[in-house]
């Protein structure tokens, strides 16, 4: 509070939510947003040291904390993330800022955490720690979008088809994992 903007790139397959600091250094910092504490008058202060790696070779590093978060129409009160100082060339030629998890509390780098979908579902926003993510055909703008909670009704052509998770539940692996016997582009 006031809001800082940022754009965040969605990830299944984490659970942290983080945006890079004004101490931010390395190349994958240039040019994007930054997150300035100083400016917050609801920002919670700093926990613990924090770094996370992709598979494609990118990293961050930083300092958790805890501040006010609007995701959407979501005004998320105590939302802990992080603050990355560090960001390696992996993010040098994207153009998000930063990255919010979606996968559940088991895969947080700092175990506790409470993720911005649990959050959702705690503040009662939300019914259930789910989302809809429909993507838009790159001949026609590439748009998207990700409806927290449920699915847009105005995306789904035919039936809706529910597919169970690996594992049993969310639950048992924080991950969004199903079974595919065979995959078809086109």
């Amino acid at each position: 509070t006031p809001p800082q903007a940022f754009t965040c790139q969605i990830d299944t397959g984490s659970s942290d939510l983080w945006v890079p600091d004004v101490s931010c250094v390395g190349s994958g910092c240039s040019g994007k947003h930054k997150f300035s504490s100083s400016d917050s008058t609801s920002y919670g202060g700093d926990g613990v040291p924090w770094s996370i790696s992709y598979v494609d070779g990118s990293s961050a590093s930083g300092v958790t904390a805890t501040d006010t978060v609007k995701v959407g129409q979501f005004v998320l009160k105590g939302q802990q993330f992080a603050r990355a100082t560090s960001m390696n060339d992996g993010f040098q030629s994207q153009s998000f800022d930063g990255i919010i998890g979606l996968g559940g509390p088991q895969t947080a780098v700092v175990p506790g955490t409470v993720t911005p979908i649990q959050n959702m579902k705690n503040q009662g926003f939300i019914k259930t720690r789910s989302f809809g993510v429909w993507l838009g055909k790159a001949a026609e703008g590439g748009e998207g979008e990700i409806t927290f909670g449920a699915f847009d009704p105005a995306h789904i052509v035919g039936k809706l088809t529910l597919i169970p998770l690996v594992g049993g539940s969310f639950d048992s692996t924080g991950l969004w994992t199903v079974k595919l016997s065979k995959i078809s582009v086109g």
